[in-house]
């Protein structure tokens, strides 16, 4: 270690009295990206610096006066410690004047107002001229609920203020709170400071403003083009300048994010506008959606033409937060909360894709429950399925639009931490919807409980198809080709879906003319082929309560597309295959179709698969299969088909 690591405050105390040193700078090694972190303190505030050594890893430890925590650096880390001065000008000392009592508690953490109370404000602030005073009235601080109370550790170099509030007190407890601070900052000039208040950055010039509010809203710092791309455009190309699809191509946006620095680029491709264009923009943060609209100068001069051009926004002061995008109305979410990662890039495809909507607040509290948490993790992405409350009957919900292309799927009482920040991530592929609910450490603090909370994923892009979702375990089919608007719930209870089916295994032709528009194929009871004994089989399994049943033969349209329908009234499970499709053959096959049903107790049920009806116990057997007779048969080896095939 080198030997300029300071231990006890006989050592600050000496080089502070002799040199008038005002903060002691803590200066980290440049990472990966070349970012050089530096911590300042104020020698006044400072108790004490420790060495420590944990499993041969050396810290450094700096204690404040009359707090309960303590400031960490890894000692390697480190590149070195010094003091700096300011004899030329007066030493700006802070205080806290006030602060208001706990605002939210860790039980409504988990509200969907909480982004909301936070109200995007940083600070307000109030100077006075004539006692050269700051008052500046920090907006919803985290605190630990037990604190005793605040102050603060000011430090300052050239004009950069630099503010960290600390509490009091000597024990914690396992819930966070949110306070108003009231602070008042001496010797202060009418000029421009730069302030830094743990994550938040800010400036204020005081020359031009005495007062005024601080919003923690992100900005953007410059807008560029490239050369036009194509003149070709018709003007019905450009009404109403939104977004347009890319159409050589299914990429509709990039975007690269440095994490540290709060930067952003984004690049739109393809847009429609006037070959001569000049843009500027406005920007909005309404709780975590960051709304941009390009918008065309109509006063710079104008050119005979269209074209399209590749535009590139340029954004600072992002937060580590999750944010939806939604520039000139294309819509996608970026997750900055992401720990470890400097640099954070990504695509926005044609397509159907999701993103986190909203949480409901805590429905039912479990206190002292620490499943699912893991305390030595600051920060956790759970990639397991969170489990649901025990007394509810609703699974998921979901309100699907396919004219408009949106929809929004809820996920119901699941049982997450009680401090969380929650969230989903949504994942296409193919026709398939997977949605996983996720929690992460506020400020690295969880909860000793757990509540169950409704997760609200929203869709975009929806197209007129079939779709299977997975929504934490639950899965389902929504069929928008039928109908463009749909609702409904998936109860708690046993339900099935259409899984797949096999290739044509015998083709006859020319059943019917095609060009018939009478003839309407599908919505009828299949018929089975009459040269096969079996008419189905089953195979339950009874760690998973999942049963595959298959049935075979069925005698189905060459080019239809296949599926099948599953209702289930008590212990009856009926089970219809259906055909659909915009393209129909005038020839037939055989098929064997395999639907899963889920949630299947080990009793007796009565099933109807196509018009046969038969009865199971899967107490007393786990598969076997229906004939036409009732000759003796072995169980057939399993059918499997593969996705090539």
């Amino acid at each position: 270690m080198k030997n300029y690591i300071l231990s006890g405050m006989m050592a600050l105390a000496s080089i502070a009295s002799a040199s008038a040193t005002q903060i002691m700078i803590v200066e980290e090694k440049a990472n990966v990206d070349g970012i050089i972190k530096i911590h300042t303190y104020e020698v006044a505030q400072i108790d004490s610096v420790i060495h420590e050594d944990v499993d041969s890893v050396k810290y450094v430890n700096i204690l404040m006066k009359g707090a309960y925590n303590r400031e960490r650096h890894t000692a390697d880390q480190l590149n070195k410690i010094y003091f700096a001065s300011s004899p030329d000008q007066p030493i700006i000392n802070g205080q806290v004047v006030s602060s208001s009592n706990c605002k939210t508690n860790s039980n409504d953490l988990g509200n969907s107002n909480y982004i909301a109370t936070k109200n995007d404000t940083i600070a307000t602030y109030q100077y006075d001229t004539l006692k050269n005073t700051l008052k500046l009235k920090f907006i919803s601080v985290m605190g630990d609920c037990c604190g005793e109370g605040w102050f603060m550790n000011t430090a300052t170099t050239g004009d950069s203020i630099f503010i960290t509030p600390m509490q009091l007190g000597e024990q914690s407890c396992n819930c966070v709170c949110r306070f108003d601070l009231t602070t008042e900052l001496t010797n202060i000039k009418p000029q421009l400071y730069h302030f830094v208040e743990r994550d938040n950055r800010f400036d204020i010039d005081l020359s031009k403003s005495k007062e005024g509010v601080i919003l923690d809203r992100p900005k953007v710092s410059d807008i560029s083009n490239s050369p036009c791309k194509n003149d070709q455009l018709e003007e019905s190309a450009i009404d109403g300048l939104l977004f347009k699809k890319v159409k050589d191509g299914d990429t509709l946006a990039a975007y690269q994010f440095d994490i540290e620095k709060g930067t952003g680029v984004i690049v739109l491709y393809n847009l429609p506008y006037n070959c001569c264009v000049k843009l500027d923009s406005e920007i909005d943060l309404i709780k975590d959606t960051v709304r941009i609209n390009l918008i065309e100068d109509l006063n710079a001069p104008q050119c005979d033409c269209f074209c399209t051009f590749d535009i590139t926004t340029q954004v600072e002061n992002l937060k580590k937060n999750r944010y939806i995008f939604v520039v000139n109305g294309l819509e996608f979410e970026v997750d900055l909360r992401l720990r470890n990662i400097g640099i954070l890039e990504g695509v926005v495809l044609a397509g159907t894709r999701g993103m986190f909507s909203q949480n409901s607040p805590c429905k039912n509290e479990l206190l002292d429950n620490n499943k699912g948490i893991d305390e030595e993790k600051e920060v956790e992405v759970p990639s397991r399925i969170a489990p649901r409350h025990e007394n509810t009957d609703t699974l998921v919900s979901y309100n699907l639009n396919a004219m408009t292309g949106e929809g929004i799927i809820v996920s119901h009482n699941l049982m997450l931490n009680c401090c969380s920040q929650k969230g989903s991530t949504v994942t296409v592929k193919n026709d398939t919807i997977s949605i996983v609910a996720t929690e992460m450490a506020e400020d690295g603090m969880w909860c000793k409980c757990t509540c169950s909370y409704d997760i609200s994923s929203k869709l975009i892009d929806l197209r007129a198809q079939k779709y299977h979702f997975i929504v934490d375990g639950t899965e389902f089919d929504v069929d928008l080709s039928q109908d463009s608007i749909l609702s409904g719930i998936i109860p708690n209870g046993p339900r099935g879906m259409f899984v797949k089916n096999s290739p044509c295994k015998n083709e006859e032709r020319a059943v019917y003319d095609p060009s018939d528009s009478t003839e309407v194929p599908g919505n009828k009871i299949v018929r089975f082929i009459t040269e096969g004994d079996t008419i189905a089989s089953y195979q339950y399994d009874p760690t998973t309560k999942e049963c595959i049943i298959t049935s075979f033969n069925l005698l189905l349209n060459c080019c239809s597309v296949k599926g099948s329908e599953v209702t289930i009234n008590g212990d009856s499970i009926t089970i219809k295959t259906t055909e659909s499709g915009d393209e129909w053959c005038g020839c037939e096959c055989t098929f064997d179709i395999i639907t899963k049903v889920i949630n299947l107790e080990p009793q007796k049920y009565h099933f109807n698969v196509n018009g046969k009806e038969f009865d199971v116990n899967f107490a007393e057997k786990e598969n076997d299969v229906i004939i036409f007779s009732q000759k003796d048969a072995k169980f057939p080896d399993p059918v499997k088909y593969t996705d090539k095939e």
